[in-house]
């Protein structure tokens, strides 16, 4: 007898309403995952928003919110240097490394900048501009990624021995 619920469930299931149902359904879902990420969209300000988005993999919309970010205040540091990660993260080379040099032009300290912007070369197959622009920062954190990267450049550039030789030297010097 207490199957009863059940047994009533799947005789829906059967009727050939079922598929408007299940659209209903999904529709109603839908609709309310949309309401509470406008509910957390309102909580959030909107460069923590844009990173949100980013984090998920919806590089499009952060994109869109970022340049509407940077429509607003243009010196938006933090704005303008997610957009770099961003459409790095999207495959966006060029706009990357227009983005990130920007940041970093307008004061943005440059061992926050190295590490994306160094790939962006790299992506770019601009490797030199890693060699002769981007310096080795005392930060500790932040020198081996750094280091990597001038390697991976010599490397690029068929340097292979100095690429072994200068990133074992920089490592040296550095510690």
């Amino acid at each position: 007898m207490h199957y009863a619920p059940l047994l009533k469930l799947f005789s829906i299931a059967l009727t050939p309403l079922a598929p408007a149902a299940l659209l209903a359904l999904s529709l109603a879902v839908s609709i309310g995952g949309n309401l509470h990420a406008q509910e957390s969209r309102s909580q959030m300000p909107p460069v923590e928003w844009a990173r949100a988005l980013s984090e998920n993999g919806d590089y499009p919309t952060a994109i869109i919110e970022l340049k509407n970010i940077l429509q607003v205040d243009p010196s938006n540091l933090e704005a303008r240097y997610l957009l770099g990660k961003v459409y790095l993260q999207d495959e966006q080379v060029d706009n990357a490394i227009k983005e990130l040099e920007r940041a970093m032009a307008s004061g943005l300290s440059q061992n926050q900048v190295l590490e994306p912007l160094g790939r962006a070369y790299l992506l770019a197959d601009q490797p030199q501009k890693i060699l002769d622009g981007l310096e080795i920062p005392s930060d500790s954190a932040i020198a081996p990624p750094v280091l990597t990267l001038r390697g991976e450049a010599y490397l690029s550039l068929d340097h292979e021995i100095r690429a072994t030789v200068v990133q074992s030297w920089e490592w040296a010097a550095w510690r």
